[in-house]
């Protein structure tokens, strides 16, 4: 090859030094780049060009990608395994969540089963509906909701103190009593405890109740209300027979509605309260000890629709108001006097005193009754409704 041919050969691949710097240039590069997008979109199925009948039998005979087992929703109509004493309260609180929750029906039968040192209740009902039945009636018994577990179907009250005499009122706190707060002594303190699981068939439920005592060890001052802490207790030995009375109470509180309940304790358990209706003296007394007989003189009034004004242990007292007096009329009968019809409703207020008494008692006094003036006997209507709520 001559001089000539060569240096002619040279220039063919000689690159002009613009045309390389024109090409690293953003101009050049951002067209390059969509063209090539648009290329190769034209090359994917059902974008680009229309596909050919080929193409589209091909395609149409792949396979379809599975979803990996690791990756696959689990069937929402699977139910965790749950043991039957934790499952049987998780139904009780679904019923809660419906609002069906707490009727027992009429017919419900409930009996006494196991050895006679580990009783139970066998009641012909899901727990749905005996759940919340506990629960109201543990407060109706003047024990107070300490731990509520669905989970574990478990019910504990809080502690209550309890004394079967009178604190002493010589010296200081006689002649102080008209101007501080009057101090319960108690001797012991009882909590329950109350636990239910299901039982053979979906529609019974076992249900276990159990107490625990506590002794005071060491004679210290009155305490104000229910704080306990100041004092020393020791663990008390079993108290089977209070056990006994209270399953029966309960036993025969589970059995049909509310109503009917509380008429069959009245009638076949021994009355703890009597009303004492004098011409100038109407009282309650109660056979329970102070903190029990606030405890469910509180509850018993807001059964009856009083509103509690104002009210705790440490003072003794009361103070209730209720929006419609005339209700309390239902179902008394009274002799001699009749309820006289009236436009409009007038409140009524009043004051519940409680009196600590000798061998364990508690006096309830009605006191300051104000209100309307049509309502014939009122403080008798009052107290024969206390002593229905109160047995």
């Amino acid at each position: 090859m001559n001089l000539k041919a060569w240096r002619l050969r040279k220039m063919q691949f000689k690159v002009p030094a613009r045309f390389i710097s024109h090409t690293l240039s953003p101009k050049f590069w951002i067209p390059a780049a969509v063209v090539l997008t648009m290329s190769a979109c034209s090359s994917i199925p059902g974008m680009g060009k229309e596909e050919s009948p080929r193409d589209a039998r091909r395609y149409a005979t792949l396979p379809n990608l599975e979803v990996p087992p690791a990756f696959t929703a689990p069937d929402p109509s699977l139910n965790t395994n749950v043991p039957r004493a934790a499952s049987a309260v998780g139904e009780a609180s679904k019923g809660e969540r419906v609002g069906n929750s707490g009727v027992l029906p009429k017919s419900a039968v409930v009996s006494v089963e196991g050895p006679p040192d580990a009783r139970w209740l066998n009641v012909q009902a899901g727990p749905e509906a005996v759940w919340p039945r506990l629960q109201t009636f543990m407060q109706m018994e003047g024990y107070p909701l300490q731990r509520q577990d669905p989970k574990l179907g478990l019910l504990e009250s809080d502690w209550v103190g309890k004394g079967e005499n009178a604190p002493e009122k010589s010296g200081w706190d006689g002649l102080l009593k008209g101007i501080t707060n009057f101090f319960f002594k108690p001797e012991y303190m009882d909590r329950i405890r109350i636990r239910i699981e299901r039982g053979d068939g979906d529609n019974q439920t076992r249900v276990f109740l159990t107490s625990q005592r506590m002794d005071l060890t060491e004679k210290k001052e009155p305490i104000n209300g229910n704080d306990y802490e100041g004092f020393t207790w020791s663990n008390s030995s079993e108290n089977r027979e209070f056990d006994a009375e209270m399953l029966e109470r309960l036993m025969v509180y589970l059995t049909g509605d509310k109503d009917q309940s509380k008429a069959q304790i009245a009638a076949s358990l021994q009355p703890r309260v009597s009303f004492v209706n004098e011409e100038n003296k109407q009282y309650l007394l109660l056979d329970q000890s102070l903190p029990v007989a606030f405890n469910r003189s509180r509850a018993a009034v807001e059964r009856l629709g009083f509103d509690i004004v104002k009210g705790d242990l440490a003072s003794e007292t009361l103070q209730l108001s209720h929006p419609n007096p005339r209700n309390l009329y239902q179902g008394i009968v009274l002799r001699g006097v009749e309820l006289k019809p009236t436009i409009g409703t007038t409140p009524v207020t009043l004051t519940l005193s409680l009196k600590p008494l000798s061998a364990g008692k508690t006096q309830i006094n009605m006191q300051d009754i104000k209100g309307d003036k049509d309502l014939p006997q009122f403080a008798t209507v009052l107290g024969q409704q206390l002593s229905n709520q109160l047995r």
